[in-house]
């Protein structure tokens, strides 16, 4: 899994929030079999199901 963190950009487009990302490979007798994207908006504070931010302590805004 490969994983990432920074604002959002798609086709030269601005995101409105952060990105969170997530890359999931599986590989098989060196060829590849699956592969998923995740790409989720950081959860502000406003939305944070249990009041806490996705990574560490502080919220985008409080950044």
């Amino acid at each position: 899994m490969r994983h990432g963190y920074g604002p959002g950009t798609l086709h030269r487009l601005r995101a409105a929030a952060t990105w969170i990302v997530a890359d999931f490979v599986r590989m098989e007798d060196g060829q590849l079999r699956e592969h998923c994207d995740i790409v989720e908006d950081e959860v502000t504070r406003e939305n944070a199901a249990r009041g806490l931010p996705v990574f560490g302590d502080v919220f985008p805004a409080d950044r």
